[in-house]
């Protein structure tokens, strides 16, 4: 949603992640990378979260994408925080062709890479272990997950890198309040174009018309997905998910806070 927002400004070009990675990990590697942005962009963005955790290393190694050099240069970069518990419904709510979760289709194995990657902090790699034990339930893989992926906004910070953390369920209830501090993050002139992504086009829509994550670009900001993991995951689960991340959702208000 928030890639699809950004291009709709006039300056900005917003790459996903299939064209984006692609560009960005040639380019590391000293290959040459085809592109084109539209016509008047001054600003180039590309939706990374795979690579989220990664951003402070000095070498990165992804899943699909092999080792390359860090493509992170210092850059602005935007980190969106979500509610655990919608982040993990929406991965069990995502699947493809079939009927299989996107935790089950691949989450569980990207995970095992991630843990295994010299640069993950320990205490990550004990978790996984203990999940192991457990038999990797689909709920707290989710978790971990989540954890792994918002520990890179705490090194970023801690290294004082140039982030800004946006929390999902404020961009939603207030977007026009959040994209205009977003807007002065990456000192872009104000655009209503912002607050109105559904009336622009959109490139690497794929399918239906929809965005990778199945996000429908004719769909405005609103506030229907908070709280949508009620309808994937049991009360049990929320016990055991909340009782998992414990102290970790206050760690991420208090950095952003900060």
């Amino acid at each position: 949603m928030l890639r699809l927002a950004l291009e709709s400004h006039p300056d900005v070009h917003c790459f996903d992640e299939i064209i984006g990675n692609d560009i960005l990990v040639r380019e590391a590697k000293g290959e040459k990378a085809e592109f084109t942005v539209k016509e008047g962009a001054t600003r180039i963005g590309f939706k990374i979260p795979r690579f989220a955790e990664q951003m402070t290393w000095p070498q990165f190694n992804e899943y699909a994408y092999g080792i390359s050099p860090s493509f992170y240069k210092g850059q602005k970069v935007i980190h969106i925080v979500r509610d655990v518990l919608d982040v993990i419904g929406s991965m069990m709510r995502l699947k493809d062709e079939g009927s299989m979760s996107w935790i089950d289709k691949y989450g569980r194995a990207i995970l095992k890479f991630m843990v295994a990657n010299p640069n993950i902090r320990p205490l990550y790699k004990q978790k996984y272990e203990e999940l192991e034990r457990l038999n990797l339930p689909v709920h707290l893989v989710g978790a971990l997950y989540w954890e792994i992926k918002n520990q890179g906004l705490f090194d970023l910070l801690e290294l004082g890198k140039p982030v800004y953390a946006v929390k999902y369920e404020s961009l939603v209830a207030e977007p026009k309040s959040e994209m205009l501090k977003l807007a002065r993050f990456l000192g872009l002139s104000w655009s209503d174009a912002l607050l109105n992504h559904p009336e622009h086009p959109h490139a690497e829509l794929y399918g239906e018309g929809l965005a990778i994550g199945l996000t429908d670009p004719r769909r405005p900001i609103d506030m229907s997905s908070v709280g949508s993991y009620r309808q994937f995951m049991t009360e049990e689960q929320v016990r055991d998910v909340r009782g998992y991340v414990e102290s970790f959702p206050d760690k991420i208000v208090s950095a952003m806070a900060s």
